[in-house]
C-alpha cells in the first residue's frame, strides 16, 4: 500500500488507479463486505453458509473459509460440526462440512468418512480422504493400501498414510510409482510423497525421494 501511494504522488495514471481503489474499499464497508478472517466467523454462521449458501457480504472463497475456519475453531465447535455432517445427506453440503476437518482431525468415529470417501461424486470423495489424513487408524492404512493396489496412487491415495505410516509401507508406495508418469501426475505425486516423508521422517523415503529428483 505504501508503494502504491508513494508512487501516486508522481503518476497520474496510479493516482487515479489508488483513489479508484480507496472508494471500492469505501464503497464495501459501506454495504456490510468487510473481509473478515475465517477464525472470526461462528460455527453457527458457518453452518448457515453451508445450509444457505453464500451470503454477499462474504468475500473470501468457502473453500478457503471452511479450511481455515477448521483449522483455529475451538472443540465444542468442531463437535457441532462433526455431528451436523454425520446427519447430513446431501453431497454439496457434505462436501462443505469435510473441509472444515481438511486440517483438523475428525473427533467422533469416523466409518462415515470411510464409506464416504468410496462416493461417486468425486468432489465429495476427494473431501473425505482429505478429512481421513488425518486420522490415524487401522482402518485408514488398510484403506490406503486398497487405493495403492487400485492404482490410484496420484489420486490422493497417499495422503492418507499421513497420520497412520507405518514401518515398511514404503515398500507399497515404491512399487505403484508409475515409471513414465505425465508432469501432472508426477508433480501431484511428488507433492504428496514430500509432506507424506516430512510429517514420518524415515530413511525407508530415500527411494521414494530418489523417484521424486528424477520426475520433477
Amino acid at each position: 500500500r505504501k508503494a502504491i501511494r508513494d508512487a501516486a504522488l508522481d503518476h497520474k495514471g496510479i493516482r487515479a488507479y489508488r483513489q479508484k481503489l480507496i472508494a471500492m474499499r469505501r464503497q464495501w464497508r459501506e454495504i456490510g463486505h468487510e473481509r473478515r478472517r475465517p477464525r472470526d466467523f461462528s460455527y453457527s454462521e458457518i453452518k448457515s453458509i453451508i445450509v444457505e449458501g453464500r451470503p454477499k457480504s462474504v468475500r473470501l472463497s468457502l473453500r478457503y473459509l471452511f479450511r481455515s475456519w477448521g483449522r483455529f475453531a475451538p472443540e465444542g465447535q468442531i463437535a457441532e460440526a462433526a455431528s451436523d455432517l454425520l446427519a447430513e445427506s446431501d453431497a454439496g453440503r457434505l462436501t462443505s462440512y469435510l473441509r472444515i476437518f481438511a486440517e483438523r482431525s475428525f473427533p467422533p468415529a469416523f466409518d462415515r468418512l470411510l464409506e464416504l470417501a468410496h462416493a461417486e461424486n468425486c468432489e465429495l470423495a476427494d473431501a473425505a480422504i482429505t478429512a481421513l489424513s488425518n486420522i490415524r487408524g487401522s482402518q485408514v492404512r488398510s484403506f490406503a493400501l486398497e487405493r495403492l493396489h487400485q492404482g490410484l496412487i496420484s489420486k490422493g491415495t497417499l495422503c492418507l498414510f499421513n497420520s497412520s505410516y507405518q514401518s515398511g509401507d514404503h515398500k507399497f508406495i515404491e512399487k505403484e510409482l508409475p515409471l513414465e508418469p505425465s508432469d501432472q501426475v508426477a508433480h501431484s505425486i511428488a507433492w504428496d510423497l514430500l509432506r507424506l516423508f516430512e510429517q514420518n521422517p524415515t530413511p525407508e523415503c530415500l527411494a521414494s525421494l530418489i523417484w521424486v529428483y528424477e520426475h520433477t
